[in-house]
């Protein structure tokens, strides 16, 4: 009902307008023509919500289940409010050591991010995986997709693992000639890929968890991994022990290896399984 009340508003729009254009085509007004057909279109665009919670009104209001899908939903911003907050902090601590520190730090984490998107979309399959299983009663299926994910990210992970660390001078150099800025950026990828091995199997198991609508469990991991770990972490290597940028990157390799464990320690006792939506 939604679906065709929102069809015939459009269409009835769509109609008016080409009938408004064509009267003013034929009063040889086209600028007056141009003006009508784009009213027209805002207006579709205005009313088309409406009439979609219009037709959204005329079904029965299903209360329970809107309740249940923001309990679901509620995890998943906080997940990367949490990360992507505990990268900025570490990005200040960057900062402290020079302009040619957090350049080097700023280019390696972009090769990161681009190098590690095959791997989010293997841990978002096994979340749909799971979700698929779990709703067709096989959570020994769910479970078993998930292991054999992780297993194919880590082969992943740890070929690019490799490639880090035999080709990060060429990479970096990429994208800047300073010999500082390359130092620091060569330095970033090759402590941080050395917990590429557990980050493969934890990325995998947080998402099962999203996926078998637990959202709070990764969003606690990732309470404690980033801000109970990783931030005081770093800036004890760091400042505290005068390790440097390289205390900050060893940081990141520790937090993201104790974010795996935790999670496949949880994962393992199995209560998401059990998990109602």
């Amino acid at each position: 009902m939604k679906i065709i009340t929102g069809y015939w508003y459009i269409f009835g729009l769509s109609m008016a307008a080409s009938a408004m254009v064509a009267r003013r085509i034929g009063e040889k007004d086209p600028e007056e023509a141009a003006m009508s057909g784009a009213q027209a279109i805002i207006i579709g665009l205005l009313i088309s919500p409406v009439t979609g919670i219009a037709g959204w009104i005329m079904e029965v209001v299903r209360v329970n289940v809107i309740i249940r899908q923001l309990k679901v939903a509620d995890g998943g911003p906080g997940q990367f409010l949490i990360a992507s907050a505990s990268w900025i902090v570490l990005m200040r601590y960057i900062a402290d050591f020079g302009s040619e520190a957090l350049a080097g730090y700023t280019i390696a984490i972009r090769i990161i991010i681009f190098t590690i998107l095959p791997s989010w979309g293997m841990a978002n399959a096994a979340a749909t995986l799971v979700g698929q299983n779990l709703g067709a009663k096989q959570p020994g299926r769910a479970e078993r997709s998930v292991w054999l994910t992780a297993k194919y990210n880590f082969i992943f992970l740890m070929a690019i693992a490799v490639i880090f660390i035999i080709f990060a001078p060429s990479l970096i150099s990429i994208f800047h000639s300073a010999p500082e800025v390359n130092r620091i950026g060569v330095m970033s990828l090759r402590i941080i890929c050395l917990g590429y091995g557990f980050y493969a199997y934890g990325m995998v198991v947080a998402q099962a968890f999203n996926g078998a609508g637990d959202t709070r469990t990764p969003t606690w991991i990732n309470v404690i991994a980033f801000w109970g770990i990783e931030i005081p972490l770093a800036y004890l290597l760091a400042f505290t022990f005068g390790m440097g940028p390289a205390g900050i990157f060893a940081s990141v390799a520790i937090a993201e290896s104790s974010m795996a464990l935790i999670a496949i320690l949880v994962f393992r006792k199995g209560k998401w399984k059990t998990v109602e939506i």
